[in-house]
């Protein structure tokens, strides 16, 4: 069948666009159709659902009747005319070319209508398995075999969803035939098809779930739920891999392996494959019905993007229904084949595939990561040793290689986290310091390759090696670590020309989670550290004080022999700038901290938020009198202040407060009696003395306008001039020339 299609797929690619229509694109999916309907399903005569087509020939009127729904008209009438036309340009017949299976069981039908069962009549049963593999003119040899025979019992066994030729099967026409040729059949379902291990079953359920992709009418019936297997532990690894010597090596040691199936999805086998170990390499329809240990499913990817591709806008409607039911079919019945090990080759894989094939993988929220042939390799070798040696084998070669083979480095990390198994897994790693260390030594290989932005080879795809580390340390139960290391990939994400902010946030991170920077953390962040402190200094002048929280936890954790000097130089600079910001209140909390507090500056700030008094206090301990005085006089406190006088020389006030001194003294000598004896022209002599000693003048009150004089003779007003009388208005549904009433 394969070279068959490949020949069809190769003729038919020199028609014109003219005679292929809407297959232009989609000439293996023409095979399929051709293969279970244009030919598979013409019975030689009328039965059930079914017209008979004697001559074996249907007209594109009879076609589009049965596929016009499926198709639409044009896809099912340009189908007819590339059979007519194969037909036309060859006199050997469409069937004997392309289809010489449906050939052989077109002759069997038309064998034992005319001379029986033959050497089969005396057999009491016919048990047939796989039943979804065969189109209606194989299943009625099968059939009419069994109505020859008369008295014989007919065992049918099948799966819709496990078909690997295109035959659009279905249970109803199948039973159709046995209906009106043998008998009125029983049905049993099984409502459980399989039983696999957890990760395999998983993996099982989810291709069926595959089939929302096609038409409904294209979807197997029944159940396809895969029974998990509690009982059996499994491993699902993904590896990706280029064309080339690593490549050949893994094949060679897969294909030489007992127990292990090389199974391809394709028609052919992928040609990558040495000539050598062609031969070992299964198709889906080989490995029918077949069970092994270990299976790799190559290009795998390939089939789930044939599935999962949108479907072409231009034509209107989805021609590839049936192909991509025949894939996800296909790909069910690979990943079903092995009972304890699957691995999932992809060969130079898009970044499409690699995103359908880690979404399939992935399990209890850890997403799928390809590992290198390499890698693969040492896995087998190691498949002796206990798990907990095999994880810290992966251990050291990932710390090993993270300088010179970083792929190797990353691939050993991932593969030590997937042997530890799923937590609550009773094959699981339950050692929790194993556990821990998997996790950290992926999170290490993880940032360290993000951090220095080492590339990885393409087939392994773009990974977010932050968001992978940041993982691997919550899956460690180091939370603190997990948030330090997304505010680092937070600001190296950062593409704007000023990248103050995101550093900012970094820097504050760091500060909240010092304790939680592992050694391995701080290699790595330390050559970049003075860039960034010198970056947060020069904001100092304008952050202050939240300049200063930053810095001290940074000096503390990058240089701990200079910590306490700079955080020192860095505050005083912070307490200088919010002074002069006039911020007090956040200069004297700063002021606080300092081992030895600067009075002249606590001094400062107090005066600055009005605390006069205490401000006049810190300057006398710091020797400052004359700062002192200036805060007792905007009190005022006069007394302190003549006090502060004495310790002064030559102050420009002196001799004003002295005359001060002796206007109250005299001022309180005043007479008991003076404001009864004294007669008001005293006193205004008393206030213009006083306003006089002061050097104040009272404003003269100014000359008043004299007031506008009266007219003798006011005129009359004129009077308002009468508004004209309102006409009455006309309703507009009455004519203009008629009154109102």
């Amino acid at each position: 069948m394969r070279r068959a299609r490949t020949a069809f797929v190769k003729e038919v690619s020199g028609f014109s666009a003219t005679i292929l229509g809407p297959w232009s694109n989609d000439k293996g999916a023409l095979y399929d159709e051709l293969h279970a309907h244009y030919v598979g399903a013409l019975l030689p005569f009328p039965i059930g659902r079914f017209a008979g087509f004697p001559d074996r020939r249907i007209t594109a009127r009879q076609y589009r009747d049965i596929r016009e729904r499926s198709l639409g008209r044009p896809a099912a009438e340009s189908a007819v005319e590339v059979a007519e036309t194969l037909r036309r340009r060859d006199p050997r017949s469409l069937e004997q070319r392309f289809f010489g299976e449906l050939d052989l069981a077109w002759q069997a039908v038309q064998h034992i209508r005319a001379q029986g069962a033959g050497p089969f009549a005396d057999f009491d049963c016919i048990a047939l398995d796989e039943a979804q593999d065969l189109t209606p003119i194989e299943a009625l040899a099968m059939v009419e075999l069994a109505a020859k025979i008369g008295g014989a019992s007919l065992l049918v066994a099948g799966d819709e969803a496990q078909t690997v030729r295109p035959t659009d099967f279905e249970w109803g026409w199948f039973q159709d035939l046995i209906h009106h040729r043998v008998a009125t059949p029983m049905e049993f379902k099984l409502e459980v098809n399989l039983r696999s291990p957890r990760r395999i079953a998983s993996l099982v359920n989810r291709v069926f779930d595959l089939y929302g992709s096609i038409a409904k009418h294209e979807r197997p019936s029944g159940s396809g739920i895969a029974e998990i297997d509690d009982n059996a532990g499994d491993q699902v690894i993904y590896c990706t891999a280029k064309t080339g010597p690593e490549l050949d090596e893994l094949l060679d040691a897969f294909s030489r392996r007992e127990g292990l199936a090389l199974i391809t999805l394709a028609d052919e086998v992928p040609s990558y494959v040495p000539a050598s170990q062609r031969d070992r390499v299964l198709t889906a329809f080989e490995a029918k019905g077949l069970d092994f240990p270990s299976v790799c499913i190559l290009d795998g990817g390939k089939w789930l993007d044939r599935v999962l591709k949108g479907r072409d806008r231009g034509r209107g409607i989805e021609l590839e229904d049936l192909t991509k039911r025949l894939a996800i079919d296909q790909l069910r019945v690979a990943i079903s084949r092995p009972s304890e090990r699957l691995y999932w080759l992809d060969v130079n894989p898009t970044e499409q595939i690699l995103g359908h094939t880690r979404n399939m993988l992935s399990f209890g929220g850890e997403l799928a990561v390809p590992m290198v042939p390499a890698v693969l390799l040492k896995s087998l070798e190691e498949e002796a040793l206990d798990p907990e040696e095999r994880i810290r084998l992966c251990e050291s070669d990932a710390r090993q290689f993270l300088e010179v083979k970083p792929a190797l480095a990353w691939s050993r990390a991932r593969q030590a986290v997937a042997l530890l198994g799923e937590a609550n897994s009773r094959f699981a790693v339950t050692d929790p310091a194993a556990r821990r260390s998997a996790h950290l030594t992926s999170c290490q290989v993880a940032f360290t390759l993000a951090f220095r932005k080492v590339p990885l080879p393409s087939e392994m795809g773009r990974m977010d090696l932050f968001g992978d580390s940041a993982l691997a340390a919550s899956a460690a139960g180091k939370q603190d670590l997990s948030s330090l290391i997304r505010a680092v990939a937070g600001y190296e994400r950062d593409y704007s020309n000023d990248k103050t902010e995101s550093l900012v946030e970094l820097a504050a991170t760091l500060g909240r989670h010092r304790n939680a920077v592992e050694p391995w953390l701080l290699v790595e962040l330390q050559p970049r550290s003075a860039a960034w402190i010198r970056t947060i200094e020069n904001q100092v002048p304008t952050l202050a004080a939240a300049a200063y929280e930053l810095l001290a936890p940074l000096y503390a954790l990058f240089d701990p022999a200079a910590a306490e000097a700079r955080t020192a130089d860095v505050r005083n600079k912070a307490i200088h700038a919010m002074v002069k910001q006039k911020s007090y209140r956040g200069a004297l909390k700063l002021l606080r901290e300092a081992p030895q507090i600067d009075r002249m500056l606590v001094a400062e700030c107090r005066e600055g938020l009005g605390e006069l008094e205490a401000a006049a206090a810190d300057y006398l301990e710091a020797g400052s009198p004359k700062d002192a005085l200036r805060c007792y006089r905007s009190v005022p406190d006069f007394d302190k202040s003549l006090q502060l006088l004495g310790a002064l020389e030559n102050h420009p006030a002196r001799e004003s407060l002295e005359w001060l001194r002796r206007m109250r003294d005299l001022a309180a000598q005043r007479p008991a009696e003076f404001n009864k004896v004294m007669l008001p022209a005293e006193k205004k002599l008393l206030e213009n003395v006083l306003e006089t000693s002061l050097g104040v003048a009272r404003k003269k009150p100014g000359a008043r306008k004299p007031a506008a004089p009266k007219d003798k003779a006011a005129k009359p007003a004129a009077p308002k001039p009468k508004a004209p009388p309102k006409k009455p208005r006309t309703p507009r549904w009455l004519p203009p020339d008629k009154p109102y009433f």
